[in-house]
């Protein structure tokens, strides 16, 4: 008699640059896809002053348990700054209302058949129920939304 050996292989998640639009500038980010087809497709809009690269061991540890998640920079800051910081025109309404929503809209785009979660850190929370797309959000997780 033969052992047939069982042996499991689980594909690594995978990190990959992004960069899309947002009205008249460009957004960096990454996007971690896990090893299989995503569970959910998560969009995670940062708090105020925190540059992605803070997120993304979350972002990963995500990506292991089988969500597609998204993070990025918004307009004139981290990776998404065109000149130094003091010479951003950016406003908070321009990060929620036309950087948010553009993130949602390139997640959709790179994950199309997965439901779409957002997770917001303050104000990446906040100003969510303004977005034109916000319809389409199947699960919205709020962290230290008020103070």
């Amino acid at each position: 008699m033969t052992e047939v050996g069982l042996r499991i292989v689980i594909a690594e998640p995978k990190v990959e640059p992004i960069s899309f639009r947002a009205e008249m500038t460009t957004l960096s980010g990454a996007l971690h896809r896990p090893g299989t087809d995503p569970r959910a497709a998560i969009v995670l809009h940062g708090a105020t002053g925190v540059p992605q690269s803070y997120y993304q061991p979350f972002a990963r540890w995500l990506a292991e348990q089988g969500y597609a998640c998204l993070t990025y920079d918004y307009r004139d800051f981290g990776g998404s700054a065109k000149a130094p910081l003091r010479q951003s025109r950016a406003r908070m309404a321009d990060w929620g209302l036309s950087d948010q929503p553009a993130a949602q809209a390139e997640l959709e785009r790179l994950v199309p058949d997965a439901p779409v979660w957002v997770i917001g850190h303050s104000l990446g929370g906040l100003m969510v129920p303004f977005h034109p797309g916000a319809t389409r959000i199947s699960r919205l997780i709020g962290v230290c939304l008020l103070y």
